[in-house]
């Protein structure tokens, strides 16, 4: 449940790069975020005290005895409703992007409100779901499906002021892809890619200037197997103001941070990372092959 907190840290960084690539080429462009930021102003354990987060039923792992409990973090799909009415028009296109395969029947939901509202609009669907499986999101209606990452937005940074309203936290992205083939995980599917450190570094000076955020969260799922990349930047974020901090929430490879590695995040403004697990259970975690255990990790 610690992952809701994480979870609730995160903007759809990649979404708002897109928008601010296609407001240069001179289009008109709105953000439709399906995430609550209204929840972000308390920590998880109030939520879920609360009950503002609604309970799905209980997902099994598949070890005996073990559920986990699945919640929704998100606006309704009513919501669309009232965004597309203040568009003042009707869209000419409508792009529409899912993450995780597990969210699949949500975004084939938005498509087919988005076709309701807006039946002449030429519809878009891109994502990590249909990037893995473009067949299945092929079902949800959209007029194209977009397979891997649109190259052209990745090489500009998100113009925060004019597309989110989030102000306490940022993102920044240093890699994309993995030189892994793992057959439980589709990072590998990406091409391997870095961004440019001292562009990213630039990004996260101006949007603390301008804006006055001082976290800045990552969610890169395999930035240490770019290591000479992470070193660069580390070495440059050192340099950042002091009420700075970084944070690497999809999680930092235990076997591969060494002391070097340590005090390098200590000195580059990291105050927090996750360790990726697929699973704790003691009975899968062999089927992962990894080289770290829980036990070895702590």
């Amino acid at each position: 449940r610690i992952q809701v907190d994480y979870y609730a840290d995160a903007i759809p960084h990649g979404l708002f790069q897109i928008a601010t690539w296609l407001t240069g080429l001179g289009h008109e462009v709105r953000v439709a975020d399906m995430m609550s930021y209204e929840k972000h102003r308390r920590r998880w354990r109030d939520l879920l005290r609360t009950g503002d987060l609604t309970p799905a039923a209980p997902v099994s792992t598949g070890a005996p005895g073990h559920h986990l409990d699945a919640w929704r973090y998100g606006q309704p799909l009513g919501a669309r409703d009232g965004w597309f009415k203040k568009l003042g028009g009707v869209p000419d296109e409508v792009w529409v992007t899912c993450a995780i395969p597990f969210n699949g029947e949500l975004a084939h939901g938005v498509i087919e409100q988005a076709r309701a509202l807006a039946p002449d609009a030429v519809i878009r669907f891109g994502g990590g779901y249909p990037s893995a499986l473009p067949a299945e999101a092929a079902l949800s209606g959209a007029d194209d499906v977009h397979v891997g990452r649109v190259l052209a937005a990745d090489a500009v940074q998100p113009d925060l002021a004019r597309h989110t309203r989030v102000r306490d936290f940022a993102h920044f992205r240093l890699t994309c892809g993995c030189p892994n083939r793992c057959t439980f995980c589709i990072n590998g599917v990406d091409a391997l890619h870095r961004f440019d450190a001292a562009e990213v570094l630039d990004y996260i000076r101006r949007t603390h200037r301008e804006l006055g955020i001082t976290r800045f969260n990552n969610w890169d799922p395999n930035v240490l197997r770019f290591g000479a990349h992470l070193r660069a930047f580390l070495e440059g974020a050192a340099t950042l103001p002091e009420d700075i901090t970084l944070r690497f929430d999809m999680g930092l490879e235990p076997d591969l941070v060494d002391d070097d590695t340590a005090g390098l995040l200590r000195r580059g403004r990291v105050r927090a990372f996750s360790i990726p697990f697929e699973s704790v259970d003691p009975l899968r975690w062999p089927l992962y092959a990894k080289p770290y255990t829980v036990v070895s990790t702590l």
